[in-house]
C-alpha cells in the first residue's frame, strides 16, 4: 500500500472513535426530544380523554329516562328514528302508528325515551316478541338507539336498565334481545347469548338475554 494512502487509513482509523462518539451523542439527543414529544402528546391525548369522559359522565347525571306516553310531543321524532334505522319497506306514516300501539304507559309494549336538556337522545322499547320463529320468548328489549354524539355518555345503559327494572317490575324473570352485528357490545353490556335463529328475511341473528 502506498505511504499516503497508509497514512490516510491510519488517520481516519485515529478519528473513527471520536466521530463514533459524536454521532452517539447526536442519537441520544434526537430520541430523548422525539421522546420528549411523544411522551408530551400523549400527556395531551390523556388530558382530552379525563376531559371527555368526565363531560360524558356530567351528561350522564343530566340524563332523563321517561316513558313515550309521558312526553307525547316527542312521538313523531321517535318514529322518524325507528323509520329510518329499521322502516325497511314500512312508510313513515305506518311506522308512527306502529309507534303509537307500541308505546302502552304500564303495561308491555312500551317505549322509553332519553332526554338531555329537553333533547331527544334516545330510545328504547320493550315488546312481547321481536322474532317471529320464537314466540315462546319474551318480552324483548329492542329499538335501542343513541344518538353518535351521546355514544359514549352512558345513555344506552341507562336506557337498558329502564328496560330491565320495567321487566322485572312487571313479573318478568328474563329479557331477550337479538342482534346480527352487534354481539360485542351486548357482551360488553352482560348480555348472555342463548342461541342462533332464523330470520322471515333469511339473515342468521343472535339471541341474548339478561337474567335478574
Amino acid at each position: 500500500m502506498p505511504d499516503d494512502i497508509s497514512n490516510r487509513v491510519q488517520a481516519l482509523l485515529a478519528i473513527g472513535p471520536y466521530w463514533l462518539s459524536v454521532l452517539s451523542g447526536f442519537y441520544c439527543m434526537v430520541n430523548s426530544q422525539l421522546f420528549d414529544v411523544a411522551f408530551s402528546l400523549s400527556a395531551v391525548s390523556n388530558f382530552m380523554d379525563l376531559k371527555i369522559s368526565h363531560e360524558m359522565e356530567k351528561i350522564s347525571m343530566e340524563i332523563q329516562i321517561l316513558n313515550l306516553t309521558d312526553r307525547l310531543e316527542y312521538m313523531d321524532e321517535v318514529s322518524e328514528w325507528f323509520w329510518h334505522e329499521w322502516g325497511g319497506s314500512q312508510t313513515l306514516e305506518q311506522m308512527k302508528y306502529t309507534t303509537l300501539h307500541t308505546s302502552h304507559k304500564d303495561r308491555v309494549p312500551m317505549t322509553f325515551i332519553a332526554l338531555h336538556a329537553e333533547k331527544l337522545v334516545g330510545t328504547v322499547s320493550i315488546w312481547r316478541n321481536d322474532l317471529r320463529c320464537r314466540q315462546d320468548l319474551h318480552p324483548w328489549l329492542t329499538n335501542l338507539f343513541v344518538k353518535k354524539e351521546y355514544e359514549e355518555s352512558g345513555t344506552d345503559l341507562l336506557l337498558q336498565q329502564q328496560i330491565l327494572k320495567t321487566a322485572k317490575e312487571l313479573g318478568y324473570q328474563k329479557v331477550f334481545t337479538i342482534t346480527t352485528n352487534d354481539q360485542d357490545y351486548y357482551e360488553k353490556s352482560g348480555w348472555t347469548f342463548k342461541e342462533q335463529a332464523p330470520m322471515t328475511n333469511g339473515i342468521v341473528t343472535n339471541i341474548y338475554y339478561k337474567a335478574f
